[in-house]
């Protein structure tokens, strides 16, 4: 008889997004998996299928988000059509006409003032044109009016388009907002394969930033005792790897492959939607690239996108995995601080503030707040880490090899290293060391700082 995991993954093979949409959908972990997606489509004109969608939904005004690059690529065709087929629903458009949208407070209550300053009326709808931040603040802002929100994708950019949280740089903090999936993702494979190949690479390293962050699930799993559920990680690792696998194709702008992207990054957010949180799609792979993004725009930069970070950060963390797995048992290194003393306290807060500077006060404030410092927490940890060594080593022991994904970023010219994106050493190192303060999630860094261990001193 096949185990709760086997089953699991044979029903992730065969699951499609079609399934997604008949809801519910019962899992062996216990719970009833949903999500808000009623409607998901790749195909040529998508532009078309928004009026039988809308009058369907009796959706009687529609607030559409785009910015000039998104309007451009998608949002016009999608303005037409709506004037033309559906007269009887008002359409309100509000375009941000930044170069580059950063979803922070300023984009967010530009978006709400707008909002704000239109009269109230019932059956309204919101729809972003666009990828990421749009898709993030529209998700947010609807959310927080409880109306229902759609997309139309512009580029396969990254996993979050059928996700329920928004991640917003709130006081300079990245931080993961609670919102809403969408009703609908809809999308053109001819827009999506023209979108900027930078975003194409993007999307392709979101997805493989599973390679890690399924691993942190699982540890936390061991050390904490947090929710799992294998049906979900089947479903991950289905998308992760028909991505992989089709990387080449997607790179060189085939349409069918370029379809294949964005499907799996559909179905990684749906994933998310069913686990109640990112934990399926983000690990210390996704913190390390928050980190960079928190830093690059405290300099006053835009740096690079997510993505495409997180994809650098993925054989950083595989080399972390590859170390664990040569321990025959935790290495607790000797602190030359006991941690539960004054002065571990200040060394450590010192460190926060000259890792995240004008941000540190958020970040102190919520390491305060998920009390990383109880050093009876940590001796607890402690003893589920001995107890459990066996099978975190068996953890570290399935990671990919770093050479591995750096192969295949070399056959679609992805990035190799954060040199090749203009990240310095010292940058390299403040995130190993220090990212792990932006998540109470537990990962790799967490468990590593359980030991006492900095992180950049193992690599």
């Amino acid at each position: 008889m096949k185990d709760d995991t086997q089953l699991s993954a044979a029903r992730a093979a065969d699951f499609t997004l079609a399934d997604a949409l008949r809801q519910p959908w019962p899992c062996s972990c216990g719970k009833t998996h949903r999500t808000n997606l009623k409607w998901f489509q790749v195909q040529p004109d998508v532009p078309q299928l928004l009026p039988a969608i809308l009058q369907q939904a009796d959706c009687r005004r529609i607030l559409l988000v785009a910015d000039r690059h998104t309007y451009a690529a998608q949002g016009q065709s999608v303005a037409a059509v709506l004037k033309s087929a559906c007269p009887e629903i008002l359409l309100e458009q509000f375009i941000f006409p930044d170069p580059e949208l950063v979803p922070d407070e300023r984009a967010l209550s530009r978006l709400q003032d707008w909002r704000r300053a239109l009269p109230a009326q019932a059956g309204d709808y919101w729809l972003a044109v666009g990828s990421g931040t749009l898709n993030d603040l529209t998700r947010y802002v609807s959310s927080q009016e409880q109306r229902p929100y759609l997309v139309v994708g512009t580029s396969p950019s990254m996993d979050g388009y059928a996700s329920g949280v928004s991640p917003l740089i709130i006081r300079r903090m990245k931080q993961t907002f609670p919102g809403q999936s969408p009703l609908a993702v809809l999308a053109d494979p001819k827009v999506l394969a023209q979108a900027p190949r930078d975003l194409i690479l993007a999307g392709i390293g979101d997805v493989l930033g599973k390679y890690n962050s399924l691993l942190d699930w699982q540890l936390s799993v061991l050390v904490n005792d947090e929710y799992d559920c294998p049906f979900i990680r089947s479903l991950v690792e289905e998308s992760r790897d028909e991505v992989a696998r089709q990387a080449p194709a997607i790179i060189r702008g085939d349409e069918t492959a370029v379809t294949s992207l964005m499907t799996a990054l559909t179905e990684v957010g749906v994933a998310m939607d069913y686990s109640g949180s990112s934990r399926p799609a983000s690990g210390a792979e996704h913190h390390l690239a928050h980190f960079w993004e928190m830093r690059e725009l405290l300099a006053g930069g835009h740096g690079h996108h997510h993505g495409t970070e997180v994809g650098v950060a993925l054989p950083l963390i595989l080399s972390l995995w590859r170390q664990l797995a040569s321990w025959p048992e935790p290495v607790e290194k000797s602190s030359q601080l006991p941690r539960t003393g004054e002065a571990w306290q200040r060394q450590r807060t010192r460190q926060l503030e000259e890792a995240y500077r004008q941000a540190a006060p958020s970040v102190l404030a919520y390491d305060r707040e998920v009390d990383w410092f109880n050093e009876s927490k940590r001796q607890q940890r402690l003893t589920r880490i001995r107890a459990a060594w066996p099978r975190i080593r068996q953890l570290a022991q399935s990671a990919p090899d770093p050479a591995t994904v750096t192969s295949l970023y070399r056959q679609i010219g992805f990035p190799l290293t954060p040199a090749d994106i203009s990240l310095p050493p010292q940058e390299v190192q403040a995130a190993l060391n220090y990212a792990s303060a932006l998540r109470e999630r537990y990962t790799v860094l967490r468990l590593l700082d359980d030991l006492n261990w900095s992180p950049a001193e193992l690599l």
